[in-house]
């Protein structure tokens, strides 16, 4: 199996951030470390002669099918290839990839299901590529980019759950530091507190509710003042942490490794 992190966990903070600089048109979108990740997924014993590899395969995250159409590219005429992602958006790529391609097939679940899905033993190998990508940052209309005068939505799959504009009207101080702290602000409760205290604040003072992604960015913004965000949006942890607590990613990531574990075959 092959896992590496796209923009979600904490381990990251040293990172410029997908929002760190001033908005403006991105270059398309080239996965990092595309052809080293690809390489640790496919298990050599199952290569041929001519260099292709047999063998039934996932992609735990389509997003715009970057390492999808990679790992296609070193697959036999028989080999299979499944991959799961909850954005519609996402799925609606991968339908078009699917009818160019029969070794193919997109999952329109979460990539947590994979050992529901699949059996004991019947991949070769899995590969997770974990957080909000590029694409998602680009759409004004998700709320993940802190400079979008866009709906505080954060949400993966925007048909389902609750918007985090939704979420901040009924959640206290303390749950939003909690959530501010585990999965963003990890080396300071008292930052976290603060933050948590100043949104909920300002939401009050905004008639219950904060307008757009922008102005939660500022609110962070001016709470963390005085502090070091050396090469990072002073609002880059708080977001992520919003978007990983309401998309549930880190218990599908438990539940996606144990279902590797146990729907991989010896060695893959």
């Amino acid at each position: 199996s092959s896992l590496r992190a796209r923009s979600s966990a904490p381990a990251i903070r040293g990172d410029p951030g997908d929002f760190g600089g001033a908005p403006g048109p991105r270059p398309q979108h080239i996965p990092c470390l595309l052809k080293e990740a690809v390489d640790e997924m496919l298990p050599p014993r199952m290569r041929n002669f001519e260099g292709k590899y047999d063998g039934t395969y996932v992609d735990c995250t389509f997003g715009r099918g970057g390492h999808t159409r990679e790992i296609l590219s070193r697959l036999t005429k028989d080999a299979r290839l499944f991959a799961f992602d909850v954005d519609p958006e996402a799925v609606s790529v991968a339908r078009q990839l699917e009818a160019e391609d029969p070794r193919f097939k997109i999952i329109h679940r979460p990539f947590g299901d994979i050992g529901e899905v699949f059996q004991p033993g019947q991949l070769n190998g899995v590969l997770l590529d974990l957080g909000v990508s590029s694409p998602q940052l680009d759409d004004h209309h998700r709320g993940f980019n802190a400079f979008d005068d866009a709906p505080v939505d954060m949400r993966m799959n925007q048909s389902e759950g609750i918007s985090a504009g939704e979420w901040l009207k009924g959640v206290t101080v303390e749950e939003l530091a909690w959530v501010i702290h585990a999965y963003g602000e990890d080396d300071d409760a008292i930052l976290s507190e603060r933050i948590a205290e100043a949104i909920l604040v300002r939401q009050s003072e905004l008639g219950g509710s904060i307008p757009t992604s922008k102005r939660l960015s500022e609110i962070i913004r001016a709470a963390k003042k005085g502090t070091n965000d050396t090469h990072m949006h002073p609002a880059k942890l708080t977001f992520q942490s919003i978007r990983v607590f309401l998309n549930h990613e880190m218990e599908q990531l438990d539940t996606a490794l144990a279902g590797a574990m146990r729907t991989l075959e010896f060695g893959g």
